[in-house]
Formats: C-alpha cells, sequence, structure tokens
C-alpha cells in the first residue's frame, strides 16, 4: 500500500494539482484536510486517496459548512434504461474529472494537507494544499459536472448537438453509456465527443464495446483496462462493469456473480447479504424481495442490529442464500429487442403488476414491431417491494401495486427518450379493475386518493384484466426459487404479448358487489322536501357556470328536482353520517351565500377609478392566507406583465425568505403595494 500511496501522490504533484501552501496571512482562515486510500475489490492494485473533508473537529467538518450545491447527475436507472436502447454499445470515462477543475486561489486554504516535502518519506512534513476539486468534497459532483455540461454547451456549434446530448444525458458522473444503431454511427460520435471534451483539457478514454469494429478505431490507450493485449476480433473481451451490471461483450448480455462473503447471522450481517445482490433494474426482483421478506421475519423479535439472530431461523436463511448461486447462469439481453428501435415500426408499453400480503410488484416491457412486421419483446424494468405491515385487505394491496405500475410508465417515459405508441396497464384483480372503471360511487380516503393517482398517468380503457397464471408479476408476490425463476416470464414476459393478431377487446368492469365493498361511502338518503325554485340571482351567461342559484339550490346542493329516496329508510349509523352531511351543507350553504349572494347588496368600487400600473422596483407585501399578516413577506417587482388594455394585472416578484431567494407570479390582487420605486 506504501507504494501504491507514494505513487498516487506523486501524480498529483506531477499534474500540478496540489501546491506548497503559502504562509498565512493575518486573520486568514484555513482547514487541514487528513487522508486516506481505498482500494476497489475488483482493483486490488489500484489506490484511490480519499480526503476526508466530513472529518470533524470540535463538533464541525468542511462538508458540514459547505454548500453541496444542486443534483445533476443523472438517474442511474435511466442511464441503464437508455445504454439497452440500439445494437451496438459504447462505455467511455472521463481521467481524473474531479481534479479537471480548478479550485479559486481564495478557497485552496480550506483543502490544505499535510505531506513529505517532495514526496520523500524520508523528508520532514510540510504543508500543501490542493488545486483542484477533490473526491470526498460535497460541492465536487456538483461543480464537475456543471463543468463537463458547460464543456458540451460551449462545444455544441463545432462537435454537433448529438455531442451535446451524449454529454448531458448520458453521463453518470464521469462514466458515459450510449447504445446506437450502427458502428459508424458510435464511432463518430466517440471522437467528436472526444476533440469536444479535449478543449476543456478532460480526456475521455477506457472505451468499451460489443463491435470489434468500434474497438479497432480507437488507439489502445484510449482502450478500456484489458483490451490492451488483446487481439480485436480473435480473443475474448473481457467483462467490464456498466454502472455496477456486469456485460458480457462478446455475448452482450448482463449476468450476475453471487459472491458474498460469510456475514454473522444478525440483522446487519443478513441485510449486507441482501444488499450486496446489485439489481438496479430489477432483473431478479422476485428474489431480492425473499430475501428482505427474510429479514422482516427476523427482525419481529429482536431489535439489536448486531444480536444474534434465533437460532431456527437459520436454516431458513442458509437456504435461501445458498439458492442465489443460481443465477449465476442468468443472463439478461443488453439489448431489449434484436430489432433496432430507431427503425421499428411501433413501440407499445405493457405494465403489469401484482400483489400479496408479503409483496408489491411490477414489471414493465418493451413491445416492439420492427420494419419486418415482426414482434419482439423484451424486459424493460422490474420492482418488488414489502407490503406493508400490518397487513391491508387484499383488494387494497393490489391498488398498491396498480399505483406502483403507473410510477414505473411515468419513470419510463420520463428516461427513455423514445415515442410510446400505447400504453397497456394489467392487473389480475377485477375489485381493483372496477375502481379504476368506477364512474357513480364514492370511496373512503385510502381508494379515493390513489384512484386519483392512477387516473392521473392513465385512462381506465388502459387498464385490462389478465389471469394470475398469466401474470408474470405473480413471480415477485409469491416465492419462486432461483432455479426456477430463470425460465419464468418475468424476464421473457407473458407469451401471449407476442402474438401478432393480439389486440386486447375493450371490457368496461364494474364495481363487484359494491352493496358489501366497505370501501364504498354508502350513500345518504333524505326525504323529498319541495322548496321554491325562484331565481336568487339573474341568470349567468359563463358557460362555465351554466347552474342557477335558488334556495333550493342553496339548501340542498343539488340542480333540478328532488328525487324520492329509493328503498327503507333505517337509523343504524344514519345519525353519525346525518350530522356530517348537515355540517357539509351548511359550510356549502354559507360560502354560496357569502360568495354569491351577499356580494350583490353592496355595489363594487373596484376599477371604479384608476390606479397607476405596479412597476419594476416597487415594494409589495405578498398576502399569505396560511399565515398571519405580521408573517406576510415582502417581495421586491422584477417585471410588470401587462394585458391587452395596458393595465399591469400580473407582476413577477422576487422574494427571499430565510436566506432563499425565490420568485413568483402574482396577481395584483394579492399584493399590498407598500413603498412604490424612486420614493
Amino acid at each position: 500500500m506504501k507504494d501504491h500511496f507514494i505513487a498516487f501522490m506523486k501524480r498529483i504533484f506531477d499534474n500540478d494539482h496540489a501546491e506548497p501552501a503559502p504562509p498565512l496571512q493575518e486573520h486568514e482562515e484555513c482547514w487541514y484536510l487528513p487522508f486516506f486510500g481505498v482500494y476497489h475489490p475488483r482493483k486490488p492494485k489500484q489506490i484511490r486517496v480519499v480526503f476526508d473533508s466530513s472529518a470533524k473537529h470540535q463538533g464541525v467538518s468542511l462538508n458540514d459548512v459547505l454548500l453541496t450545491g444542486p443534483n445533476l447527475t443523472n438517474n442511474l436507472v435511466g442511464v441503464l434504461m437508455r445504454f439497452r436502447r440500439e445494437p451496438v454499445a459504447i462505455i467511455a470515462d472521463i481521467g481524473q474529472m474531479f481534479h479537471c477543475f480548478i479550485v479559486r486561489e481564495d478557497h485552496r486554504n480550506f483543502l490544505r494537507f499535510l505531506w513529505h516535502r517532495n514526496n520523500n518519506m524520508d523528508n520532514e512534513i510540510m504543508e500543501y494544499r490542493m488545486k483542484v476539486h477533490v473526491f470526498g468534497n460535497n460541492p465536487s459532483p456538483a461543480v464537475a459536472t456543471y463543468g463537463l455540461r458547460r464543456t458540451a454547451l460551449d462545444g455544441e456549434k463545432e462537435y454537433g448537438v448529438d455531442a451535446r446530448h451524449f454529454v448531458e444525458r448520458d453521463f453518470y458522473v464521469d462514466d458515459g453509456l450510449k447504445s446506437l444503431p450502427t458502428d459508424e454511427e458510435a464511432i463518430d460520435l466517440l471522437q467528436r465527443t472526444q476533440g469536444m471534451l479535449s478543449e476543456a483539457n478532460l480526456r475521455l478514454h477506457k472505451i468499451a464495446s460489443n463491435s470489434v469494429a468500434v474497438m479497432k478505431a480507437f488507439q489502445p490507450d484510449d482502450h478500456a483496462t484489458g483490451f490492451k493485449d488483446l487481439s480485436l476480433g480473435m480473443d475474448m473481451p473481457p467483462e467490464q462493469r456498466s454502472l455496477g451490471l456486469r456485460w458480457d461483450l462478446s455475448k452482450d448480455t448482463f449476468g450476475f456473480q453471487v459472491n458474498f462473503a460469510d456475514k454473522p447471522f444478525t440483522k446487519r450481517g443478513v441485510l449486507s447479504v441482501v444488499n450486496s445482490l446489485y439489481d438496479p433494474m430489477g432483473f431478479v426482483a422476485p428474489i431480492t424481495v425473499q430475501g428482505k421478506s427474510l429479514l422482516r421475519q427476523f427482525s419481529e423479535t429482536v431489535k439489536d442490529w448486531d444480536a444474534p439472530l434465533p437460532a431456527d431461523k437459520l436454516s431458513k436463511w442458509e437456504s435461501w442464500k445458498q439458492s442465489l448461486r443460481a443465477l449465476d447462469g442468468i443472463r439478461i439481453p443488453r439489448c431489449y429487442t434484436s430489432a433496432s428501435l430507431s427503425t421499428s415500426q411501433r413501440k407499445e408499453l405493457h405494465i403489469f403488476s401484482d400483489a400479496s400480503t408479503e409483496a408489491i410488484a411490477a414489471v414493465a416491457y418493451l413491445k416492439v414491431k420492427d420494419s419486418s412486421n415482426r414482434t419482439h419483446i423484451g424486459f424493460l424494468f422490474g420492482k418488488a417491494k414489502l407490503a406493508p405491515k400490518p397487513e391491508h385487505t387484499i383488494p387494497r394491496l393490489e391498488l398498491c401495486g396498480t399505483i406502483l405500475a403507473v410510477e414505473i410508465a411515468d419513470f419510463i417515459l420520463r428516461e427513455l427518450d423514445i415515442l410510446i405508441d400505447d400504453i397497456k396497464f394489467y392487473t389480475d384483480s377485477k375489485v381493483v379493475l372496477g375502481y379504476i372503471y368506477n364512474q357513480t360511487k364514492r370511496f373512503y380516503v385510502y381508494v379515493s386518493n390513489r384512484v386519483e393517482r392512477i387516473r392521473k398517468s392513465s385512462k381506465p380503457e388502459q387498464w385490462h384484466y389478465v389471469p394470475s397464471e398469466m401474470n408474470p408479476a405473480d413471480h415477485a408476490t409469491r416465492p419462486v426459487s432461483a432455479s426456477a425463476f430463470a425460465n419464468s416470464s418475468w424476464i421473457s414476459g407473458p407469451e401471449f404479448l407476442l402474438d401478432q393478431s393480439e389486440e386486447t377487446p375493450a371490457e368496461i368492469f364494474s364495481i363487484l358487489e359494491p352493496d358489501k365493498d366497505p370501501e364504498i361511502r354508502p350513500e345518504v338518503k333524505t326525504l323529498i322536501t319541495r322548496t321554491k325554485q325562484r331565481l336568487v340571482l339573474d341568470v349567468s351567461t359563463d358557460p362555465e357556470n351554466p347552474a342557477i342559484l335558488t334556495p333550493a339550490a342553496l339548501l340542498t346542493q343539488k340542480l333540478g328536482s328532488i328525487p324520492v329516496p329509493p328503498g327503507d329508510f333505517k337509523s343504524g349509523n344514519l345519525c353519525y353520517y346525518q350530522w356530517k352531511r348537515v355540517q357539509h351543507l351548511a359550510d356549502c350553504f354559507w360560502n354560496r351565500w357569502k360568495m354569491e349572494y351577499l356580494s350583490t347588496l353592496q355595489g363594487r368600487r373596484k376599477w371604479q377609478r384608476l390606479n397607476p400600473n405596479i412597476k419594476v422596483g416597487d415594494l409589495v407585501l405578498l398576502k399569505d392566507q396560511q399565515a398571519a399578516r405580521i408573517e406576510w413577506p415582502m417581495g421586491l417587482i422584477i417585471e410588470s406583465i401587462p394585458s391587452d388594455d395596458g393595465k399591469v394585472r400580473k407582476v413577477e416578484v422576487r422574494v427571499a425568505r430565510q436566506g432563499t431567494v425565490k420568485t413568483f407570479i402574482r396577481p395584483i390582487t394579492e399584493l399590498i403595494l407598500l413603498l412604490p420605486c424612486g420614493e
């Protein structure tokens, strides 16, 4: 380790990334950073020196007082999703990206460290300071990512908008992943991106690809580790890691390597093993969720993270842990389908959901019709999570599954960056389908809120019924062994999607046994009351408000005549519900009486005299109905927005609260002028 450490520090000094620290001036502040070396488990000869900005002195660390900056990092799963779109895949890395961005000279004293003079362990210790951003500082990712994207923006005109898009959309920190339809497009894009980044002294290298032609287009010094001594096209290319996933370039597949060290049978040890199976895409979610379920079972009686778990549970745990060995043989194609998405005729998204008392799951597939009219199905994304405890009813759990399905759909549409022609959802719960299609019944809050969320991202006609035995999400909600999982429909998708003539028949679902469903609010039955239907106000000409206001409408909140209530009038809990109904009617009565009728008793004086427009620079008070008047914020007008008649009715106002500056668009009716500009 000593030799590796000295070699790393030598590179820092040779690259002019550190300098001797000058004497501190009077009243000048500084900070000293401890640092240490870390090794990657798969790179035992490659050390990374980390400056510990989280080390505390007198209860404070450098990271505690540094602003982190905005999160500019792309979503890791989104980058991987886009990496799977096309047949030619490339990965590349920016060398020492954090060290490529200079720290202002007046800030460098906060990056001081102690090291041997001239990097000689026999020499005395002296003070140095870093000149570049370091790994371990909270702001470093935001600074480096901003600098990288600014380089792409500046180089767009010369190197192309696609090169800029590659940098902005397909990098996860310093790792770039991209898939393209042809070798030529991949080579051209990589070469232009290399040129663009080199303008800012950023080196794009460590290139790897499933295409031999792409690899031959670049010098060996630009190849990823393990390629430099290979005969391209003859030797087997080394396996690569794509943001943590094992990528077999020769077969162009993702795989798993289960190699966890022995851990004690404690909550912490079990959690370590469960988390060691890295699976961001949900390829083996039905297996990993079983480990999480076991951890929850084991934790019911043991609270201490390091206390031994019950001995009678050990065999169950060992059985599941050893079954993971079967995952070594699972191979998932990197590319969604053998057909290029860029030339396909049609692309559809099919998402299945399911739930049980143990787990909730959803899985998505991409259905592609290629230029030859052939249908292909590819696994896109899957997710499984533990069902909430204490146990909910099965309909509620199934409803949670459909929520997960629409959340996955929203995420895919946001991240995949392709045009989807159609989206279809499937569940094996006809009860839930009745909830989604319902137009007449009112639900209690739990179901009502979730149905509203589902309808926000989908339409009822997009939802279809699938029998449980044909639902691939069923594999994640009921235990399946790792050995049997490889041949399950979770990875391959249900066979009926491959049917060329498959067209889900239109079907409207009704609520099953609505009189017995505990999620449906009972209807309040009222006796008929005849009231006068005279007008309280003139009939409105507003097409958005066709209803007329009458005493009957105020009292009953209903329009037209009141039908005789069906059925027998029984007491039961009706008194309670009637009380709530009366309170609601009273509130509605008062609101409508106050807002619609009382205002007619006194003529409006507003706008009867001309007032000067609010203008830029005016100091105003913003009305906030949720706060006391003494807490209303002050703001400064930074832009006035005149209407067609020249009168300003909306403005843009800047407000500072607790050190945070925000801007809002507000109507002038929500503002109080405190001090006009210039006074």
